[in-house]
């Protein structure tokens, strides 16, 4: 549907940066071995060592906080 954005995850600007990620890049969110394809959306919004994946818009996330990797590419 063109009204329901497509999977993104949400990254602070200095992770972002540190990643060498730009807003807009594609990444690879790998949550439990389980790898996703998203766009990155960079801004100051996400917490510092945060990254924020609405669970409606992507692949299942979990509903706890656990460790991923992000990946660009």
């Amino acid at each position: 549907h063109p009204r329901v954005p497509l999977p993104y995850v949400e990254l602070n600007t200095a992770d972002a940066a540190r990643l060498n990620i730009q807003d807009g890049d594609q990444v690879t969110v790998a949550v439990n071995g389980s790898p996703a394809s998203v766009a990155a959306r960079v801004s100051g919004r996400a917490p510092a060592g945060v990254a924020l994946m609405p669970s409606d818009l992507g692949p299942a996330v979990p509903a706890a906080a656990v460790s991923a990797t992000i990946q660009k590419g």
